[in-house]
């Protein structure tokens, strides 16, 4: 079992004594880089999604620059994916994006979690959003969130909890709309 698949059953690893993990993180800064300082629509653009997703370029994928994912390979994508510009991935244990989703600009998506018995150690817990859902701008979704199919969360939420299907969520943290 690799390093990332340890993450992904929520086990700590450390960077610094994980070479895969050390490579990643070093390939993704390289290919955010690249990627980030491209104009869309170049050659330069394109070879730099294919760069970040190691030549597996997600399809009907529509993603604005600026962005930053350290760990491209641990995330599965959907069709017809809208993503704004300014989002941020940290995606050790791993990050599910169904059909039809639309994330916002300036949206994170955190994974990992800290342990303060092991401070140097990355552990997590994987994100899955569900078909359909929206992701307004500026808000974070914390590990081990589900968010549920066609579930909206509004501009500058905290998601520490799963969103059910179809339910609008609010705030920090984020609590479901009252009607």
């Amino acid at each position: 079992m690799n390093v990332f698949e340890r993450l992904k059953r929520g086990e700590a690893a450390d960077p610094k004594a994980e070479k895969l993990l050390a490579d990643e993180i070093a390939r993704a800064r390289r290919a955010c880089d690249l990627l980030n300082l491209a104009e869309p629509g170049t050659k330069d653009y394109e070879k730099g999604w294919m760069r970040l997703f190691d030549g597996r370029t997600p399809k009907g994928i529509s993603a604005q620059t600026p962005c930053w994912i350290d760990f491209p390979k641990q995330i599965t994508w959907g069709k017809d994916i809208v993503i704004g510009r300014g989002f941020t991935a940290l995606s050790a244990a791993g990050i599910a994006v169904e059909d039809g989703v639309r994330i916002g600009p300036q949206v994170t998506i955190v994974t990992e979690k800290p342990d303060m018995n092991q401070p140097d150690f990355i552990q997590g817990e994987g994100v899955v959003i569900g078909e359909g859902a929206f992701i307004g701008a500026r808000a974070v979704i914390l590990p081990g969130v589900h968010i549920g199919a066609r579930a909206v969360v509004e501009p500058g939420s905290v998601v520490t909890a799963d969103v059910p299907d179809g339910v609008t969520v609010i705030g920090n943290p984020a609590q479901p709309v009252q009607l």
